[in-house]
């Protein structure tokens, strides 16, 4: 594999909170995939993404990710299972073609994101695989500023 995979922080929702370093990602990924949470409904990380950024010349793919509770030591529900092997399959097939893949998600990576779970299914289908976790402001830091 030559490309990386970067799971990337878009913040709580005003595109002026996107980190630095989130811009200079997203503008070098060829490929972006984004999550949404109806299967006919638009992605609020691709929404905040276009307002700071064009995505014209990129690989746009949206996914439907089931938005379920997810806890620790159950398996998921094997539609979000699904949803993640989906997406990360996808993101194989590009790493393998030398595309760099970004998946924006909410707030940041580290705290609840379908990104990081796509990541971590990732690495369970190749273990090889590059990934780098961009952080992002977070809806907690976000409100504790704003109070």
């Amino acid at each position: 594999m030559t490309g990386n995979f970067y799971v990337v922080g878009v913040g709580p929702g005003d595109p002026e909170l996107l980190t630095v370093k989130a811009i200079r990602i997203l503008k070098q990924c060829q490929t972006i995939i984004v999550p949404k949470g109806h299967e006919d409904g638009n992605s609020t990380a691709l929404n905040i993404v276009e307002q700071s950024l064009s995505t014209v010349d990129k690989e746009v793919i949206e996914i439907y990710f089931p938005m379920q509770k997810v806890r620790m030591g159950i398996p998921p529900a094997p539609e979000v299972a699904a949803a993640w092997r989906e997406a990360a399959e996808i993101i194989i097939d590009r790493l393998r073609q030398g595309r760099d893949v970004a998946f924006p998600t909410l707030g940041d990576p580290s705290i609840y994101s379908t990104g990081f779970y796509t990541c971590q299914t990732l690495l369970e289908l190749d273990s090889c695989a590059k990934t780098i976790i961009v952080p992002g402001v977070s809806s907690i830091s976000a409100c504790a500023s704003a109070a």
